[in-house]
Parts: structure tokens; C-alpha cells; sequence
């Protein structure tokens, strides 16, 4: 298995081998149950660290931690990709820095671009390093509402309708684009209605996030606004406290068809146990990429 781990801070490197352990803080419900099938047996070692955010500019590290990140990585073999959100212009200056180092000092470093315009700035100005297409990008059917009628099979894995199996990395005027563009990889949730989440349809190299995949994501986030006066919730924040450091929200109503979370400005879905033992099962047959996000939820 093409195992890749996404961490927030340098000390959880120490747990990259725990990822089956730390996976079942998501699906355990008592001391008993085990880990979803073939987990163990199926993961290998972790080769590949994410380190940055796809969601939140304020989530994204510091130079200084860049640095420790790409040198740790290298002295343990691991191969290093940093996550981009979307940004604004007042924001890309921030970022900069990240980018002068990498491509002078960690060519061919890989970088998730979920921004068009942080993808041009990357192509035109930092020719090292090597680009993926982040998920943000890739829009597919995931309303935690929706609820599979008897007559389209368990959990809508007997439905054709292209609606809930399509996403726009799947269409084929994407795929000459990103070959255009030079861009070899795009990285994608499990759409959860879609009648065979793990089928491989894109020409272009894939990387699957896991156990979440995000529903939406804002730049207003309801969580930084907890401790903020009613006058300045729901607006963007100049500067933020980060609640999210301190774990996720989970968000519970009879409308939704499987477990939904919240982290910061964006609310996740929890692949639903079968699903997770699917995609273990055969990823290991295609090469595919999976990038194990548990403890991109964790910074203590």
C-alpha cells in the first residue's frame, strides 16, 4: 500500500506506525471491536509525510516549521508533500516564503495547489518543485441528507445516476487540462453515494484521503467564533485562536445518512465501516495513493 500520513506538529512522526490503532478512535464503540477488516495486515509503512492545510490559510505552518518538517523527513526517507488552501491576494504573501524555500532548498517537492491562481503563481515561479491537484478542486454529490431508497440497493451502490457517481475530476476535458498543465496527480474523497466509491476512472494518477472526506468548507469558520462577541461571529477573522487544535465537533441529526464532523471551517463525513474495508482491500491492487488524515485532526 502507497501509504501517506498528514500530521500537524513534528513530535507525531513518533506515531506514524500507529496508524491502525489511531483509525479505530474513529469507528470503535467499546474495548471489543477490532479494527475494520484487513486493516493491519493490509497497511504498510507510511513513506510520505503531508504536512500544511487544504482548508484554513491560518492552519498552515510557519516557515520554521516547514523547515523541521522537511528535514526530519528527509533524514527518515520519507518524501514530503505540503497542502495549500485557497487564498486571497492579501494572503499568498504569507505563504511565499514556504514556496522560495522548497523549490531552492527540497527540489521536486510536492505541492497540493486547491487555488487556481496559487497553481499559475507555483508553474511560473517555482519550476522545482511538482504539482498535484487538491481536492477542493473536485466537486462530486455529498449531502449527508440524501437518503438510498430501497429500490436503488444498499447504501446506492446498485444506482447509475450520474449525479451521485461523477465528480469533476472524472470528466475528460479535466484530465487533457491537467496533462496540459503538466500535472500527473489528483487527489479526491470517496464520494459516498457513488456505486463503486473505490473504481479507479481518471487517466491521471490518484490519491484518496481516509476515513473523512470533506462536505464543504467556508472561509467564515463557526468554530473560531465560539469565543467572539455576536457582533463578529460568522465574519473572517483577522487573527483566530484556533479551537479546532482542540479536537472536532461531531454534528448529529436524524437527516443524515452517516456520521458528520466538523473541524474548524469544515464539516467532514466519516466513511462508513464497510466502505473503509472496500477501499483497504483493493487499493493495495492499484497503487493508488491513501492519505491517512486521523491525525490531521489532532494537534495536542
Amino acid at each position: 500500500m502507497n501509504l501517506a500520513c498528514h500530521i500537524r506538529h513534528i513530535g507525531q512522526l513518533e506515531h506514524l506506525t500507529a496508524v491502525p490503532e489511531h483509525l479505530m478512535t474513529f469507528y470503535a464503540t467499546n474495548e471489543s471491536e477490532q479494527a475494520p477488516q484487513g486493516t493491519r495486515a493490509s497497511m504498510g509503512a507510511c513513506t510520505r509525510i503531508y504536512v500544511g492545510d487544504e482548508f484554513c490559510v491560518i492552519r498552515m505552518p510557519s516557515l520554521a516549521e516547514v523547515k523541521r518538517f522537511a528535514e526530519s523527513a528527509a533524514s527518515m526517507g520519507l518524501a514530503l508533500t505540503v497542502l495549500t488552501p485557497m487564498m486571497t491576494d492579501v494572503e499568498i504573501p504569507r505563504i511565499v516564503p514556504l514556496f522560495d524555500y522548497l523549490n531552492d532548498c527540497h527540489p521536486g517537492v510536492e505541492v497540493v495547489f486547491n487555488d487556481w491562481g496559487v497553481m499559475e503563481l507555483l508553474r511560473s515561479e517555482y519550476p522545482a518543485l511538482t504539482l498535484s491537484a487538491g481536492r477542493v478542486l473536485n466537486k462530486g454529490f455529498k449531502d449527508p441528507r440524501f437518503k438510498p431508497t430501497p429500490s436503488m440497493g444498499e447504501d446506492a451502490q446498485d444506482s447509475p445516476d450520474p449525479l451521485l457517481n461523477g465528480s469533476t475530476f472524472d470528466g475528460r476535458w479535466i484530465h487533457a487540462h491537467m496533462t496540459a498543465l503538466d500535472i500527473q496527480r489528483c487527489e479526491q474523497d470517496l464520494l459516498p453515494f457513488k456505486s463503486d466509491p473505490t473504481l479507479k476512472t481518471s487517466t491521471l494518477e490518484t490519491a484518496i484521503y481516509f476515513p473523512f472526506g470533506y462536505i464543504t468548507s467556508g472561509r467564515t469558520c463557526w468554530m473560531a467564533s465560539f469565543d467572539q462577541p455576536a457582533s463578529k461571529q460568522f465574519i473572517p477573522l483577522a487573527h483566530c485562536s484556533r479551537p479546532c487544535r482542540h479536537g472536532m465537533l461531531e454534528l448529529k441529526s436524524d437527516q443524515f445518512s452517516f456520521r458528520i464532523f466538523q473541524s474548524g471551517n469544515t464539516i467532514f463525513y466519516l466513511y462508513p465501516q464497510q466502505t473503509l474495508d472496500r477501499l483497504l482491500r483493493t487499493v493495495g491492487e492499484t497503487g493508488t495513493r491513501l492519505i491517512y488524515q486521523g491525525f490531521g485532526f489532532d494537534e495536542s
